[in-house]
């Protein structure tokens, strides 16, 4: 019954596809993040029947899978229709303030590790072998991480600002007047954020910026002039390619000679997330209390013994059938974190919520308005291939970077509103 249960799943996420681009006729943000999970679907299946390390599936937890993610996306494919909508511009001093820390702190980033980045990706290119190599170099200097000793400021500002630099580029292009100078930056920080976790044999986080762009791209594409849209898909096919050499040696290098080899590992990676959800989400042998998906908030609470890092965590739950050496999907995560219950109580607060702030009034969708529902997206294509990737101190201090820069935008509105009312 298993493969019954898996193309009944593939089945209920096409037609789910389907409705929505009939009632929308747009390929938007929307519809990108529907065929992900649809794509996926199709991934589980090759998957469960390329290896033998899965049991026998049931059919509730892809019922459960299905509900929370359409629940966790719902203000977004209710909400946002690019094509009949316009975006009030946010403050000019605000937008350019934040976009120039961003990729301030991108550029100095880059600058400092220059050599670094350039010799990895090099030696991943030309050494069969490198990529492993650097891998597990990098994985060895991972038992420090979240320690609390900052060793690159510049780092940790332009990654906890990244997506959202990311959605400010993109807007940027809806713009008439641009300076080309914050074009520049606001490019160059985005291309070194795909690239700069290449060079350390880290395709998690390369993988991420690049699905963030593909989904701001698609948030914005209907503001953004045709001329400038041509321009981006030729840019986009250079990096794609310049992209995929680098992630096909590493992948080459890891998995060719474990079973299924670098092609059977692809459909792996797209596909466990399912497959893990089905099998374990439900009876993992214990819950991790939000060890994972809010570790700072934690400890900012005074909670002790909280891990630091996927290490520490790891060895805290020993007894965890699986935790995050594996992927279960952002969804996942909440699940091993707070048990189903908590989790589906936890989504459904979450999207009432998002779906009020979110409510579009006279065809006009406002730019805090916009950055939240920009984060539902970014959980989403992230997460959904892979885990919740605003967990732990770093994904932590992003979620932080998203509540203040919404805030900010928000009170900015706010204030303004308050001032056209008393004059």
């Amino acid at each position: 019954m298993s493969n019954t249960y898996l193309v009944i799943n593939i089945i209920i996420w096409f037609i789910t596809l389907l409705l929505y681009f009939k009632i929308k006729r747009n390929i938007d943000s929307g519809f990108v993040i529907l065929a992900s999970f649809f794509i996926y679907s199709i991934s589980s299946l090759i998957a469960f029947n390329s290896t033998q390390i899965y049991n026998e599936l049931k059919i509730f937890p892809f019922i459960y899978l299905y509900l929370m993610i359409v629940l966790f996306i719902y203000p977004v494919l209710k909400n946002y229709n690019s094509r009949n909508i316009i975006i009030e511009k946010p403050n000019k001093k605000l937008f350019y303030s934040i976009a120039i820390l961003y990729m301030t702190s991108s550029i100095l980033f880059f600058i400092f590790k220059i050599n670094d980045i350039y010799e990895g990706i090099l030696n991943i290119i030309s050494n069969p072998s490198a990529g492993a190599d650097i891998y597990r170099d990098t994985m060895d200097n991972s038992y420090d991480v979240g320690d609390g000793i900052i060793t690159n400021v510049f780092a940790i500002i332009s990654n906890i600002f990244s997506d959202i630099g990311i959605l400010l580029f993109f807007y940027y292009l809806t713009l008439k007047n641009k300076n080309k100078y914050i074009l520049i930056g606001l490019s160059f920080s985005i291309i070194a954020s795909i690239f700069a976790p290449i060079a350390q044999s880290q395709r998690g986080p390369a993988v991420d910026r690049l699905l963030t762009v593909i989904i701001a791209y698609f948030t914005l594409k209907d503001f953004i002039p045709y001329t400038i849209k041509k321009r981006i898909k030729t840019i986009s096919l250079v990096v794609v390619v310049i992209f995929t050499i680098p992630i096909a040696a590493i992948t080459i290098s890891r998995f060719e000679h474990r079973e299924g080899g670098a092609k059977g590992s692809v459909f792996l990676y797209t596909g466990m997330q399912n497959l893990n959800f089905n099998n374990y989400a439900f009876d993992n042998g214990g819950l991790r209390y939000g060890d994972r998906t809010f570790p700072l908030f934690k400890r900012i609470l005074g909670y002790e013994d909280v891990p630091f890092n996927f290490w520490e965590r790891r060895y805290k739950y020993p007894n965890l059938k699986i935790n995050d050496e594996v992927f279960i999907g952002f969804v996942g995560d909440f699940v091993l974190d707070f048990g189903p219950w908590v989790a589906a109580i936890i989504f459904i607060v979450f999207s009432i919520n998002t779906n009020h702030k979110t409510r579009i009034r006279n065809k006009t969708l406002q730019f805090h308005q916009l950055i939240l529902l920009y984060f539902v997206m970014c959980v989403s294509i992230q997460g959904g291939i892979k885990l919740f990737s605003f967990s732990d101190t770093g994904g932590n201090l992003k979620l932080i970077a998203f509540l203040l820069v919404y805030i900010l935008f928000k009170f900015d509105y706010i204030y303004s509103r308050q001032i056209k009312n008393y004059n």
